[in-house]
C-alpha cells in the first residue's frame, strides 16, 4: 500500500516531468511531513469541530494530495520567477506562511 510519502513523491515527480521544475529533496519531505500530519497529528481543533471522524481527517488528506500540483505551480510562480528550476524548502516554507490561513481547515 502506498504512503503518503509516496503519494507525495510521485505528484512532485509529475510536476517536474510536466514542467522541467524540480522540486529538491527536503522539500519534498517537508510537504510529505505535512501532509501525513493531517492524519498522523492533527490539530486538537480538529477533534472537537462538529462532525469530526478520522474518516474526516484521510478525506481532507486526501484533498491536499490531489491539489500539490496546483500548490507546487503557486510556490514557483511566488518564488521562482523563471530565475531558477528547483523548489526549495524554503520556498516551500514562504510559500505556505502566506497561505497557510486560505487553505487550512482548522477553524480560527
Amino acid at each position: 500500500m502506498a504512503t503518503t510519502r509516496d503519494h507525495v513523491v510521485a505528484a512532485v515527480s509529475e510536476f517536474a516531468e510536466r514542467t522541467n521544475i524540480r522540486t529538491s529533496r527536503p522539500a519534498t519531505e517537508l510537504v510529505a511531513l505535512v501532509v501525513s500530519a493531517i492524519v498522523e497529528d492533527p490539530h486538537p481543533r480538529w477533534r472537537a469541530a462538529p462532525g469530526f471522524s478520522p474518516a474526516s481527517l484521510e478525506l481532507a488528506q486526501d484533498w491536499y494530495l490531489r491539489a500539490l500540483p496546483l500548490f507546487l505551480t503557486q510556490v514557483a510562480q511566488q518564488a521562482l520567477r523563471g530565475e531558477r528550476e528547483q523548489i526549495t524548502t524554503f520556498d516551500v516554507l514562504h510559500w505556505l506562511t502566506s497561505h497557510l490561513d486560505s487553505i487550512c481547515t482548522i477553524p480560527k
